[in-house]
């Protein structure tokens, strides 16, 4: 792998890491507003249960992750992120 793409990969990675902790400070802040609900609660709790989870695979494979082209890293963005929202959705 170039050292190109080790660099695209430490970006991909930062930006998930910090997107996921934007993700699960709102998760608590909703949790916390909302912990008088216990549907509501149980909810919360299991978003964030999924999405360190989540955090956790995908950074297993960006690790393991080995390409060419720079453009397998965009979509693996792309689809990635997408992840992130199938978690949060609330209409599930």
């Amino acid at each position: 792998m170039s050292l190109n793409l080790k660099y695209y990969k430490i970006k991909f990675v930062k930006t998930f890491l910090i997107k996921t902790n934007q993700t699960r400070l709102n998760l608590l802040n909703d949790l916390a507003v909302n912990a008088t609900d216990p549907i509501l609660y149980k909810r919360r709790l299991r978003m964030l249960e999924h999405l360190s989870s989540y955090e956790s695979q995908i950074l297993e494979k960006i690790r393991s992750f080995d390409t060419d082209d720079l453009k397998d890293i965009a979509i693996a963005q792309k689809n990635v992120f997408e992840g992130i929202e199938l978690i949060l959705n609330r209409g599930a």
